[in-house]
């Protein structure tokens, strides 16, 4: 509610001053007379054609425009701002009581040290959140409380890791143990695979050797059938050799005698009687 009546009393006297200022701009610079100087250098520098009475009417509506959101609460902050800046050359070049002496500048001082009031109160308006906290209570309060997230953050998270730590720890005994169990196992089941292979490599070599010594014993039978045969038919032909043998011995023996004896015959007939 206070608000609702400090705003316009401050903002009217932005209002009256716009006002004059638009409305007869030469007026104001008669009573700004070390502002007419800067706004003429200030008119030069713009590359448009701007007189310094063009300039001071601008001032004029920008105050009168400030002076009325102020008043009606239409961003205040940003309104008495801009009115602390626009008033502060306008304090200085209205009230220049260095330049006067006597009862002349005791005149210039106390209008300057009223416009500094008012530039007080400009200045209020321009740190008043509307009962809000500022916004450096608002980055300081975040601040905190960002702080405070993250040590109940890093609480928790410590506290998640021992938990994840004592479930790893268990897990790996726990995997241990199966490993321990899968070996003794595996062991067991090679052991039992080990014992089975011998014995089916002891069946087999058995049944092998059998099957070798019989294909022996078929072979040596038959080469001895062989060999028999063999024998019988080199007696054969021996016996047959020999009775050819025999034969040629006894014709030849027979020729041999019926050879002398003819030899005989022919020497007894050669000897003379």
């Amino acid at each position: 509610m206070l608000r609702r009546i400090a705003r316009p009393l401050l903002a009217s006297v932005f209002v009256v001053d716009g006002l004059r200022a638009a409305a007869r701009p030469q007026e104001e610079l008669d009573h700004l007379p070390f502002a007419e100087d800067a706004l003429g250098k200030a008119a030069e520098r713009i590359p448009l054609p701007v007189s310094p009475d063009l300039l001071v009417r601008a001032l004029g509506v920008a105050k009168v425009g400030a002076g009325v959101a102020l008043g009606f609460g239409i961003a205040p902050r940003v309104a008495a701002g801009l009115l602390a800046l626009l008033h502060t050359p306008t304090m200085l070049s209205r009230h220049p009581f260095w330049t006067e002496t006597g009862a002349r500048r005791r005149e210039e001082f106390g209008g300057l040290v009223r416009d500094a009031a008012i530039l007080g109160g400009l200045l209020l308006a321009v740190s008043d959140t509307n009962g809000k906290p500022s916004l450096a209570w608002r980055a300081e309060h975040a601040t905190e409380q960002a702080r405070r997230d993250a040590a109940k953050a890093a609480k928790h998270v410590a506290k998640d890791a021992k938990h994840v730590a004592k479930d790893a720890k268990r897990l790996t005994k726990h995997a241990a143990e199966e490993v321990k169990r899968s070996a003794r196992q595996a062991a067991k089941d090679a052991k039992r695979a080990a014992r089975s292979a011998t014995k089916t490599v002891v069946t087999t070599a058995e049944r092998d050797a059998a099957k070798l010594e019989a294909a022996a014993e078929r072979t040596a039978r038959r080469a001895s059938r062989s060999v028999h045969k063999t024998t019988k038919r080199i007696e054969k032909d021996l016996h047959a050799a020999q009775a050819n043998v025999e034969s040629t011995f006894d014709h030849a023996v027979k020729d041999v005698v019926e050879g002398a004896k003819g030899i005989k015959e022919k020497a007894q007939a050669a000897l003379p009687v």
